[in-house]
């Protein structure tokens, strides 16, 4: 009796065992067909440590496969993530056009191994906009694909120009107009944003040189970048200077836009606030 409860026990074990071999292998045969996988690549949940400190890389997609990790601050509003990856330039250009464009990244451009993203401000508030632009090519072994991912912000104009918290009568005025002479002429789209405020200059300049580089504008009178020591003087003609800039249509023209606030005294104690932008396309400024 106990033998032959014995052997049955076994047979069935031994079946069991059986039908995982043939299971695990008939597996391993569809992931083969498949060209090795039957999903397509996503991206990591977690940020690589390598990158993790980067601003804004959250809403950056990195390749599952990158390895070599390399970053760089070029300049106030862009930032760059340099990494190596297995797949072939085409593999990884497939990778990026699809995922990019299920994360709500709108296409602007291509030239050969390059791309050209744009993406509204994630929140929703439309103060700032996100650009990628993503440059392929070989590792030094010749085995690998280089990936650049050269990213930054640039400024929402017109709803996006920020206004102290207690604005009234908020206005918005756009135009156009040329600036130069000749063959040097250029198209110039202006915005200018009033309102009325109960703050003081100090409390204007104050805000204005806080908060406006989040939105990826810095002091136009400094050349390295944002700075808390503001030289202008709201109260003037000349105002409190920023600017800003990206690529544009192409990769060949620079977006340049260049902003004045000024606060004038009204009979009622307020302050008439004027944001004037003036925005124009440059096709020699390197960013």
């Amino acid at each position: 009796m106990n033998r032959s409860l014995y052997a049955l026990t076994a047979a069935v074990l031994l079946l069991a065992f059986g039908f995982v071999i043939f299971n695990s292998a008939s597996s391993r045969s569809k992931l083969a067909a498949d060209g090795g996988s039957d999903a397509s690549p996503t991206v990591p949940s977690t940020l690589p440590p390598e990158v993790s400190g980067m601003p804004d890389i959250e809403y950056i997609p990195i390749h599952p496969q990158a390895s070599a990790f390399d970053t760089r601050i070029d300049s106030v509003i862009y930032r760059r993530v340099i990494f190596e990856v297995k797949d072939r330039n085409d593999e990884v250009d497939k990778f990026y056009r699809d995922i990019l464009a299920k994360q709500g990244w709108a296409f602007a451009y291509s030239d050969d191994s390059i791309l050209l993203y744009n993406r509204a401000d994630p929140s929703g508030n439309s103060s700032w906009h996100l650009q990628l632009e993503i440059v392929l090519g070989l590792a030094i072994d010749n085995t690998k694909t280089m990936v650049q991912l050269i990213y930054g912000r640039y400024p929402d104009i017109g709803d996006g120009l920020p206004v102290y918290p207690d604005a009234q009568q908020v206005t918005i005025n756009r135009s156009e107009k040329e600036k130069g002479t000749g063959s040097k002429k250029t198209q110039v789209r202006v915005t200018d944003k009033t309102y009325l405020t109960n703050a003081s200059p100090q409390q204007l300049t104050e805000y204005y040189n806080g908060s406006l580089p989040e939105y990826a504008w810095w002091d136009g009178e400094q050349a390295s970048g944002p700075s808390d020591s503001q030289t202008g003087d709201i109260m003037s003609q000349d105002g409190l200077k920023f600017m800003s800039n990206h690529k544009g249509a192409n990769l060949r023209i620079t977006v340049v836009d260049r902003l004045t606030i000024t606060a004038t005294p009204t009979k009622d104690g307020q302050m008439l606030v004027t944001l004037h932008v003036e925005e124009f396309e440059s096709p020699m400024l390197e960013l």
